[in-house]
């Protein structure tokens, strides 16, 4: 048998599965419905800015999340539960940036719901879930970032915002440039 660092698939599509019913189906889908049959909806009689803002909120929470979710698994052989973390230093696509584009993504998807419905309930609830996710970000996931992968953490954690997109987004210096990979497989043959 072949021995290979990576984690089996089965084990990854199933950490997957889990973490997605523990974490985004509660946190965008389950507690909002809650909030909503507890304290219903006003549906605004005519368009305001609000509806004009959520409209392309909930799309790019879902792009950007899905994106985010897909790279894990794939590139970075790992998933976004906690007890299942990449192997792979994720630092292309989203994470380009924005270093928490999955929790971005739900943000922005529960700011979009907020205002479609005009349920103040519901932006409470997307304050707590942003204040959760900063204060697990700063006291246990970069922590456990910065011991994992060092100064390349400390680089990238320099270069790109913890919410806030950087554009252009950023390369790390330890990527290989386009073209540069098939430079080098030609001189090889």
């Amino acid at each position: 048998m072949l021995k290979t660092d990576k984690k089996p698939m089965p084990n990854r599509a199933r950490n997957l599965i889990l973490a997605t019913l523990l974490f985004p189906i509660p946190i965008v889908i389950v507690i909002p419905l809650v909030l909503i049959s507890k304290y219903g909806i006003e549906i605004p009689e005519t368009l305001f800015w609000g509806y004009w803002m959520a409209k392309p909120m909930i799309p790019l929470g879902f792009g950007i999340a899905g994106f985010a979710v897909t790279l894990f698994f794939i590139e970075g052989e790992g998933s976004p539960a906690p007890w299942c973390p990449p192997t792979k230093f994720m630092v292309t696509g989203p994470y380009a940036y924005i270093r928490n584009p999955m929790a971005t993504g739900m943000v922005l998807i529960l700011a979009a719901i907020a205002l479609l419905i005009v349920s103040i309930p519901i932006a409470i609830w997307t304050v707590i879930v942003f204040v959760s996710y900063t204060a697990y970000y700063i006291f246990v996931e970069e922590p456990g970032l910065q011991a994992r992968f060092g100064d390349q953490y400390s680089e990238y954690k320099a270069n790109v915002n913890r919410w806030l997109p950087r554009f252009p987004g950023w390369t790390a210096p330890w990527l290989p440039v386009e073209g540069e990979e098939e430079a080098d497989k030609a001189e090889g043959e």
